[in-house]
């Protein structure tokens, strides 16, 4: 009350103001010391910030927020470098780069993800890469083997399957000008 008294049973309505979610017991009333405990309350499931109102009749509601963190590593998807062509024994044209990110497409950032060149020869640099804010992680440079045909190379996290990267090498031939 206004002298800062517990005051029992009236009743606190909650709500999910932003971020999605949901909650459980939205609407307790307060016990003998004046305190009114919400059940559950669910984040929503894009990563960020979410909010929860408590109200009173006659009483500005608070606001609870609570910031929603991208769950582990579940997919790795192809954003650039598949299936390229280049010159035999020279770097492709676009560096691999993969998008990790949870169950619900958050991105995963400081995951560390492994390149490897899985046939063909040649070479990746750098091996290892730390995907960023938006869940992107880059190899910096692929350069294929020095005999013409199928490249290929894995993009590895840990506890997922590799994600195949292929490119073609190819001969090269001088022309009279």
């Amino acid at each position: 009350d206004a002298n800062d008294n517990a005051v029992a049973a009236v009743i606190v309505v909650f709500a999910v103001a932003s971020g999605g979610g949901s909650i459980t017991g939205g609407s307790p009333s307060t016990n003998s010391s004046g305190v009114a405990a919400l059940g559950t309350w669910r984040l929503g499931t894009v990563a960020g910030q979410n909010s929860l109102t408590a109200a009173v009749d006659g009483v500005s509601p608070l606001l609870f927020t609570a910031t929603g963190v991208p769950g582990p590593p579940a997919k790795v998807t192809a954003v650039a470098g598949d299936n390229q062509v280049a010159v035999a024994g020279t770097a492709v044209t676009v560096a691999p780069a993969v998008r990790v990110t949870d169950s619900n497409d958050n991105p995963v950032p400081d995951v560390a993800v492994t390149f490897f060149e899985t046939s063909g020869g040649g070479s990746v640099s750098p091996g290892s890469v730390l995907t960023d804010a938006v869940g992107v992680s880059s190899t910096a440079r692929w350069t294929l083997g020095i005999s013409v045909g199928a490249n290929t190379l894995s993009a590895s996290v840990p506890d997922l399957p590799p994600l195949g990267f292929s490119a073609s090498a190819v001969g090269f031939t001088v022309e009279n000008v």
